[in-house]
């Protein structure tokens, strides 16, 4: 029995999902609407959960490998083959795309005339879109495991890192 149902036989009015309109038109699909605004939001939240969702990986994932140091080396190192955390990193990371494509759908259909706010909308959808190339092929993604060599030499693997530490 539905919610509208129950509530009729309750005499009292149903519950309304927050997203549901009472407006018809192309939107509507299976008894649901969603207005222009409503999905707007929707989309420009995504970007914020997907970066608060990224900030977390960049925490969470370095605390599972003890010899990786912030300082030393740098955060791809954690994707990198032969990495011990390569692959909670990629799975963790794959999650992280779809919202944030949704946010550059968002940026893309609230720039109207503004140029740059178009450009930034399609910036972040073609990132996206090699972003989930990436994770979709992460085993073939062929980079150097630089921590372990830079270990052994006894240096970093960092080179910006080493040269802003030189001065």
């Amino acid at each position: 029995m539905s919610v509208a149902s129950a509530a009729k036989l309750e005499n009292r009015p149903a519950r309304r999902n927050p997203l549901s309109r009472q407006h018809t038109g192309p939107a509507e699909t299976r008894g649901m609407t969603l207005d222009r605004e409503t999905l707007q939001e929707i989309l420009l939240w995504c970007g914020v959960l997907s970066s608060l969702w990224f900030a977390a990986i960049n925490v969470f994932v370095p605390l599972t490998w003890p010899e990786y140091s912030v300082v030393d080396l740098t955060v791809s190192e954690l994707s990198a083959i032969g990495a011990p955390t390569r692959a909670l990193w990629v799975a963790l990371a794959m999650p992280y795309t779809p919202p944030f494509a949704l946010f550059g759908w968002g940026v893309l259909r609230s720039a109207s005339d503004n140029r740059w706010l178009r450009i930034t909308g399609w910036l972040i959808l073609v990132y996206s879109a090699f972003n989930c190339y990436w994770c979709h092929h992460a085993s073939d993604f062929r980079l150097p495991h630089r921590a372990r060599r830079a270990k052994r030499r006894g240096e970093s693997s960092d080179t910006v890192g080493r040269a802003l530490r030189a001065h």
